[in-house]
């Protein structure tokens, strides 16, 4: 039987991270470049590393799924999921018990699409 020691499947974890890290910054310059032209691939970086704890907390676990949530913050801001009490639209979808991960994911971008067409009226 094959058997990782913590310290190995601690290195592996780190690699996956680091290399969904720099997909992740690639993918932040194609999709979003206007909201990136003034900040470094290391702030971009600490952004996803924020977001991936967040994501985490938020039992969103999956690298699509952790993509698609780190889009929402480029969309909205990096308090989207707080938001303002009259307008908090995605804390009661993180903060539902009865989701988990990509029944959130989906929730929020549905949700999300919702605001960005009421914006437009």
């Amino acid at each position: 039987m094959l058997s990782i020691r913590d310290d190995q499947f601690e290195a592996l974890s780190r690699d996956l991270r680091e290399r969904f890290l720099a997909r992740f910054v690639e993918h932040v310059q194609a999709v979003w470049p206007d909201r990136v032209t003034v900040i470094t691939d290391e702030a971009i970086r600490a952004q996803g590393e924020q977001g991936i704890r967040l994501a985490e907390r938020y039992d969103i676990r999956r690298e699509v799924d952790v993509l698609q949530f780190l889009d929402l913050f480029f969309a909205f801001g990096w308090d989207f999921e707080r938001g303002p009490p009259d307008d908090g639209w995605a804390q009661p979808i993180l903060s539902d018990p009865q989701l988990v991960g990509r029944e959130k994911v989906e929730r929020l971008c549905q949700a999300a699409r919702q605001q960005l067409s009421s914006g437009d009226d």
